[in-house]
């Protein structure tokens, strides 16, 4: 289950679309932050949590993943063409390491957590990591830590926190001239 951030957005939908890519090391960040700038999408992407219809694509919509290199989670924002904060998702990861100069690849432990500007927190996967294990896709120490992860961020995950963190990258990465890649592509 080996993924990286571009195909996290495999959506026939997208129809142009630019990505940056930024490592930064510093006392407090070390890792590798990505930015899609969703220009154009055919049609509106949704998602179902519980009873509420989320918009988490649409033209002009970002898609921020913050990926530290020494933790098992890598965080997506999603903004909206206004770039007001929609959600954060933590996805839970076994392993990252560097592909080549750009490309982060990650071992995916299928659990998120879904959190929303408004304080809510919802565990996503449940059901796929249950199968997962009964598959043998995943081990069971691979699926304790993905539970025991989530357990943790649900904890210590605040919105100011994680608003501040979003921000500050979003910042960062559209003012890094040191960006290691910046892709655009049309259908």
């Amino acid at each position: 289950m080996r993924r990286n951030f571009e195909q996290k957005l495999d959506y026939s939908q997208i129809k142009d679309i630019d990505f940056r890519v930024s490592f930064i090391n510093t006392e407090e960040f070390n890792g590798y932050v990505h930015l899609a700038s969703i220009h154009k999408v055919s049609e509106a992407i949704f998602r179902s949590v519980d009873d509420k219809k989320i918009k988490i694509m649409d033209n002009g919509y970002k898609w921020l993943q913050i990926t530290p290199l020494n933790a098992n989670y890598n965080l997506i924002t999603i903004l909206d063409d206004k770039a007001e904060i929609l959600q954060w998702e933590f996805h839970i990861i076994d392993n990252n390491e560097v592909e080549g100069k750009t490309s982060l690849m990650f071992e995916d432990l299928i659990l998120s957590l879904l959190v929303f500007p408004d304080g809510l927190k919802k565990v996503l996967g449940e059901e796929e990591i249950k199968k997962a294990l009964y598959d043998n896709d995943i081990n069971l120490c691979q699926y304790d830590k993905a539970y025991r992860e989530i357990k943790i961020l649900e904890q210590i995950v605040s919105i100011d926190k994680l608003i501040t963190l979003s921000r500050g990258m979003l910042k960062r990465i559209l003012g890094d001239c040191n960006c290691k890649k910046q892709l655009s592509c049309e259908a």
